[in-house]
């Protein structure tokens, strides 16, 4: 398997995002790590009055102790300040027992929780916040005063959080790199592919490599030729038809190069008609006239059949070389019209492309 210079180089920087990938990862769990606090709460609700006595009262009330934390709870408490009597009910743990005032559980596991049904007697206000107090061996807990206002578990938090940070991260790198959010992944699902020279140009849905292997040698569209007359450079592509529908195949070159963004983008932005057409003009006089549609560019590919496709770069006054790489564009058929494209990128200097290989036409 031979590397070409721009592929090795291009492989050099998916192993340089990977590891890096891998220790942000890293100090992003522990950095979250930080906030897996102990997490003890009681949920106090449907208290009933029963017995007023001597100017102190009994209810009944149902309490509902639970551990959202990442670590065992031990030797819980919950005390009833000014109460003088608690009665358990019934309870759905046997490790709960009450000790004067104080209603004990020895051990609540993470994501457990224990429901305690009780009868306290008391001052008026003896369960209120003020005169309830929950505790474990470890941690201070938290008290609710209604059901459905327990607090959420910090777990989908964290996932929410880390999530977010590497979406952003992704699309920030993205932005600031020009690279396509999805670029790694592509160049590892299709690894071959790429190292031929081809990339899923953007958010394609690559349905014509459906199926196809990471490591396959053979592969739907292959570059085949270059070929070079006058001012003209040929590139040839064969187009093998995989899936179940006709589709059309076609091949055009985008010219490349800062310069020639830059007037092309001036150009465009002149309002006054006639200039503006000269500046056009005068662009391609230099860098050569883009030819969209000429014979051999564009083929429909019947199911299992193989067709071929060409691109063409004609050259100006200033520009040479491989200035340029090849848009594919494949639509598959749909209802008698075509649609559903994949769209393709054939990057000739990652293919080992240059001028002084690229052989003469009549050859």
């Amino acid at each position: 398997m031979c590397f070409h210079g721009g592929y090795m180089q291009e492989t050099i920087k998916i192993l340089i995002a990977a590891v890096i990938t891998f220790f942000i990862t890293f100090a992003l769990n522990k950095f979250f790590s930080l906030f897996r606090y102990r997490q003890l709460y009681a949920t106090i609700y449907d208290d009933i009055e029963d017995v007023y006595s001597g100017g102190r009262r009994a209810k009944s009330s149902t309490i509902v102790i639970g551990n959202k934390g990442k670590d065992k709870e031990c030797d819980i408490e919950l005390f009833f300040k000014n109460t003088c009597y608690i009665e358990i009910i019934s309870c759905d743990s046997l490790g709960a027992v009450v000790d004067g005032n104080c209603l004990k559980i020895d051990r609540i596991l993470s994501g457990e929780r224990v429901r305690v049904s009780v009868i306290i007697e008391g001052d008026e206000e003896s369960n209120s916040r003020k005169n309830v107090r929950l505790r474990s061996a470890d941690a201070k807990g938290s008290l609710f005063f209604k059901y459905g206002r327990e607090p959420v578990g910090l777990g989908p938090i964290i996932l929410v959080l880390s999530f977010l940070a590497v979406f952003v991260g992704w699309m920030g790198y993205g932005i600031v790199t020009g690279v396509a959010p999805d670029h790694f992944y592509n160049k590892a699902r299709y690894w071959s592919l790429y190292e031929k020279g081809f990339e899923l140009d953007g958010m394609t849905a690559g349905r014509l490599m459906t199926g196809i292997s990471p490591t396959a040698q053979k592969h739907p569209i292959e570059f085949i030729e270059a070929r070079k007359e006058n001012s003209y450079i040929i590139l040839v592509f064969e187009v093998e038809n995989t899936t179940l529908v006709a589709m059309k195949a076609s091949a055009e070159v985008d010219i490349q190069g800062d310069e020639y963004e830059g007037r092309r983008s001036a150009a465009h932005r002149v309002l006054d008609n006639k200039k503006r057409d000269d500046a056009i003009g005068e662009l391609w006089a230099d860098y050569g006239e883009p030819i969209f549609r000429y014979e051999g560019s564009e083929a429909v590919v019947e199911p299992g059949s193989k067709s071929k496709i060409v691109a063409i770069r004609k050259h100006g006054k200033i520009s040479s070389g491989i200035d340029f790489v090849v848009r594919i564009n494949v639509e598959f058929e749909d209802g008698g019209s075509y649609g559903d494209m994949d769209r393709y990128l054939f990057i000739p200097k990652l293919a080992g492309i240059n001028e002084d290989n690229i052989k003469p036409l009549s050859e």
